[in-house]
């Protein structure tokens, strides 16, 4: 395993899509420039792409270097979850991505279900809110919680993908996860894909959904 690329795809904004895989989880960069593909040789090739491409370039190293573990000497055993936060609103977003995804609810548990002294500095009117909860989209799981008391800065830097068969699929899923979203890219074919819509849902969370095919 380690890190690997698939062949590079240059969509119609321009860049290049590389993929590296962490424990059997696909973690997707953008840039502008073509990726190296291994570790090793990054640095004595990175002076050629920008920074842009430098910043992309080292991340790729550290991931490879975090599967490999120190010195690249034997495997470690990592697990890659997505994890989102919101301030109060968790159940209605889970009830949006049950609807939007058919995803599955494998935990949800209170503040009230919880041992008093994980939420001891916190009111009472959180007993209620979700402590913590995880989903099942595909196959994928996704851990979910009310994180409130703390400032959510809200961003567009990372997204999860959800990959579907066909464009019926995408445009499906679309129509009900975009009530109250922000639309960053709209509908599209791309090189790489016959359907393709990127969005930040109205709780925060950025969204691409997309096939991995250009034929329907």
């Amino acid at each position: 395993m380690g890190l690997g690329t698939y062949p590079k795809a240059i969509n119609r904004f321009g860049s290049r899509w590389t993929n590296i895989w962490v424990c059997g989880q696909r973690l997707s960069f953008v840039g502008q420039y073509a990726i190296p593909a291994t570790a090793e040789n990054v640095y004595d090739k990175s002076h050629k792409h920008g920074k842009r491409s430098q910043l992309i370039i080292l991340g790729i190293a550290i991931w490879d270097r975090l599967w490999y573990g120190e010195g690249y000497g034997g495997k470690i055993m990592l697990t890659v979850t997505p994890n989102f936060h919101f301030d109060g609103q968790c159940r209605q977003a889970i009830a949006l991505y049950e609807n939007a995804f058919n995803a599955e609810v494998k935990t949800l548990m209170c503040y009230s279900d919880a041992n008093p002294q994980d939420w001891k500095d916190k009111n009472d009117d959180i007993k209620d809110c979700v402590y913590h909860a995880e989903i099942m989209i595909g196959n994928q799981r996704i851990m979910l919680s009310d994180n409130v008391g703390h400032d959510l800065s809200k961003g567009n830097s990372l997204s999860l993908v959800i990959t579907f068969e066909t464009v019926d699929n995408v445009k499906a899923a679309y129509g009900i996860i975009s009530e109250g979203a922000t639309i960053i890219y709209p509908i599209c074919n791309t090189t790489y894909s016959s359907c393709m819509v990127s969005l930040i849902d109205k709780f925060g969370m950025r969204w691409e959904l997309m096939t991995e095919q250009t034929e329907r």
